[in-house]
């Protein structure tokens, strides 16, 4: 539990566009207008608020600072092997630290129907060595894409490097419009957050002022496995990816949207004879795919957003041991409600709460043989967002973590952000 008070640091951001930018919070996270219409209700990318359309240049940007206090056993190998305890974000020590993410969103109307965008990370390193320079640093670029409208609003097709457009899972990867903290574990169901390299196509077709379809679909490279290490920087086999996604506004305007997705590909062609523990996924080859749903609804100051990821890896043999299905599920849901205030300085207390399960099967060694045994873990988060502006807030929250047919992890712990954006 909490043992002591924890200070949250300050941080610094700065942003540009080329058009006027009017800042607002709809009550669930911090918005931007971007001079799009109400009705727009074309699919967007994890970042896709900070992009100007109709923009000759845009650029803009966040700073979030995280500070987590200490917890005994945050780096003990998870034994459900999740890629990791939670967000790249949070510190990755059991100690107290401080970790931070500065993000730079650039975005330019090329042509009336083409359209460039890139989306770039600083982050200080969860091992504290940067893979960029000193000092921890490391630079991710999540999104270079450039786009052409072939058919305006129904069909825009994009080349480059693009966050997986399955679900909404990836929106949590951006520090500033997280509700909490931690990465939802609920996420590692699906192949934990990636970048895919290829093509996509996206649209939307409106069917009355209040209601539309949108859809989006991606072919790309794919990765290896289930975590972070099963993605590299360049395409090492012929499997590819395919990814889905179909957006709902079923008559509510945007306070409310279903999503249904859809991921088939292969991971690993065959064995891997230099892996020699037969209970390591890895060593086989592996068809997996994924269906997933999430939903987001809003009524005034109070909103709601969840997702279910359900995933099967089906293993092939080596010859010798044939370890049949790996599966995978996990849903998450949290709630929001704002209290707004008249002060000048406090727009509003924000109180949040969070619930996240995941289950996944994992392999193991029974004698000679391989078994597997489904494991579960589940984390109730609670706290509250400070806000002080639209474009400035800091929060906290607790986040409890139990873990059932396993060894219990003394992984629970605090986190404080501070978030400023323009």
């Amino acid at each position: 539990m909490i043992r002591k008070i924890y200070y949250l640091s300050a941080l610094l951001v700065f942003s540009f566009s080329a058009n006027n930018l009017i800042a607002q919070d709809d009550g669930n996270e911090f918005d931007i207008s971007l001079d799009q219409e109400d009705t727009d209700y074309s699919w967007q990318t994890p970042a896709g608020k900070y992009l100007e359309p109709s923009s000759f240049f845009s650029l803009h940007g966040y700073v979030n600072g995280v500070y987590a206090g200490s917890s005994d056993e945050w780096t003990n190998p998870d034994p459900t092997q999740l890629a990791s305890p939670g967000q790249l974000l949070v510190p990755n020590s059991d100690n107290s630290s401080f970790q931070y993410d500065f993000a730079i969103i650039i975005g330019s109307e090329l042509t009336e129907r083409t359209r460039v965008a890139v989306e770039a990370h600083y982050v200080s390193d969860p091992s504290g060595r940067g893979a960029a320079g000193p000092g921890g640093l490391s630079i991710a670029v999540t999104e270079a894409t450039g786009s052409y409208d072939l058919v305006p609003k129904a069909l825009t097709i994009s080349a480059g490097i693009f966050w997986s457009p399955f679900g909404i899972i990836n929106k949590d990867w951006l520090g500033a419009q997280n509700k909490f903290s931690l990465v939802p574990r609920a996420s590692g169901a699906y192949p934990v957050h990636y970048n895919e390299r290829g093509i996509r196509v996206n649209g939307v077709f409106d069917l009355s002022e209040n209601s539309a379809i949108n859809y989006v679909v991606s072919l790309g490279n794919g990765l290896s496995n289930y975590n972070l290490s099963g993605q590299a920087s360049y395409d090492n086999n012929d499997n590819k990816t395919i990814t889905a996604r179909i957006g709902f506004y079923p008559g509510l305007g945007k306070d409310l949207e279903i999503g249904l997705s859809y991921m088939n590909g292969k991971l690993r062609d065959g064995l891997d004879a230099t892996i020699v523990n037969i209970s390591n996924p890895e060593r086989y080859g592996s068809q997996t795919s994924a269906f997933g749903i999430d939903a987001a609804y809003k009524l005034d100051n109070l909103s709601f957003q969840g997702y279910f990821v359900s995933s099967k890896e089906e293993l092939s043999t080596d010859g010798v041991n044939s370890p049949g299905d790996i599966k995978r599920m996990g849903y998450t849901g949290e709630i929001l409600y704002l209290f707004e205030t008249d002060l000048e300085y406090l727009k509003g207390i924000r109180p949040k709460f969070r619930y996240d399960f995941i289950e996944v099967d994992q392999l193991y060694l029974n004698g000679l043989n391989v078994d597997s045994r489904t494991l579960d873990t589940r984390t109730l988060s609670f706290g509250s967002d400070i806000v002080i502006s639209d474009n400035f807030r800091f929060g906290f929250d607790y986040n409890i973590s139990t873990e059932n047919g396993q060894t219990e992890i003394e992984n629970d712990r605090f986190v404080g952000k501070l978030i400023a954006q323009f």
